[in-house]
């Protein structure tokens, strides 16, 4: 935490150093690192074996920062699979795709989302994948060695 200082842009250091004061008791590893010459402030935070890590530009927080989970793109992780994920969904959660309700999308973003907020959509996110898999897998065996008349997506869901 200690590049905070050399942020620039006074309203981007004084909302990242009240976030991560907050963040501190949750995530105890937090790093945050200041690119000059890009005016990039990349904030990482380490909980267990998972990995966030933002991007901000000069324009945070009235435009979401660029967001990585274990290295990867959570825009990238947010994108449909196939036809069967997006039917899945849609049955499921009642929703047409993921991103519809993201933070990343710069309609759902208010300057009042926290970092906070992102990771706990997150985890959010990967209930919601899991459960999804969960389905598909259950139809399978259902198809296979059940008969239609048990309900098994009424016990597990």
């Amino acid at each position: 935490m200690n590049d905070i200082a050399n942020i620039k842009n006074k309203c981007i250091r004084n909302r990242l150093t009240y976030e991560c004061k907050n963040m501190l008791p949750i995530y105890n590893n937090i790093q945050v690192l200041y690119d000059e010459i890009n005016n990039i402030t990349t904030v990482t935070i380490y909980k267990d074996s998972k990995k966030y890590t933002f991007k901000i530009a000069e324009d945070y927080p009235f435009r979401p920062p660029k967001i990585y989970y274990n290295n990867y793109s959570y825009a990238e992780l947010l994108k449909m699979s196939g036809r069967a994920e997006l039917l899945m969904l849609k049955k499921i959660k009642n929703r047409d795709c993921y991103c519809c309700t993201s933070f990343c999308c710069s309609e759902n973003w208010t300057p009042t989302t926290t970092l906070t907020h992102i990771i706990n959509e997150i985890k959010q996110m990967k209930k919601i994948k899991r459960d999804l898999i969960n389905k598909m897998l259950a139809d399978k065996i259902i198809a296979k060695y059940l008969i239609c008349d048990i309900s098994l997506d009424a016990w597990l869901f």
